[in-house]
């Protein structure tokens, strides 16, 4: 098993290695500077993953169990299975650029049928203030037509 670790990436990772894994992975980024100051690397990580002499709490300040039991677990799990696989899913990747490509089309369309809808709405509005002003003007003429019939009648009739 020592071969096998010997051999292993993490062994060899560096202090910004083990920084990442902490933060990115395990999720305690809050222990970032007693990391640095210690100067934490993969060579390290086996005494953490087993905490001999409780080294967590003891020399490295850890108090919070959860923070001692979650950092000893995924040190434990990095020693003994290595880095965490990276999963790529290019299919996954190509649909997602798909469907935002979908939505900021649909965006785009939606705001030029938006745009064209309210410059027919505006037109509509001026035909029918333009239609307003006709028919006020053909009542109008309407009248002064029924005038002119009522004025011409009353010529007949005085005639």
């Amino acid at each position: 098993m020592q071969k096998n670790w010997l051999n292993s990436i993490v062994h060899n990772w560096t202090t910004e290695d083990v920084e990442l894994w902490l933060k990115d992975v395990v999720g305690l980024p809050q222990y970032l500077p007693i990391f640095r100051k210690y100067k934490i690397d993969g060579n390290f990580l086996p005494r953490l993953a087993l905490n001999t002499d409780h080294l967590i709490q003891g020399q490295l300040g850890i108090s919070d169990h959860n923070h001692k039991n979650k950092l000893i677990l995924k040190a434990m799990d990095l020693v003994l299975f290595g880095p965490p696989k990276v999963f790529y899913n290019p299919i996954k990747d190509a649909l997602l650029a798909l469907a935002i490509l979908v939505a900021i089309s649909g965006l785009f369309f939606s705001t030029v049928q938006r745009r064209k809808a309210q410059n027919q709405i505006c037109k509509m509005i001026e035909e029918v203030d333009k239609l307003q002003v006709n028919e006020q003007k053909f009542i109008e003429i309407q009248t002064e037509l029924h005038e002119a019939v009522d004025t011409k009648q009353r010529r007949k009739t005085k005639q």
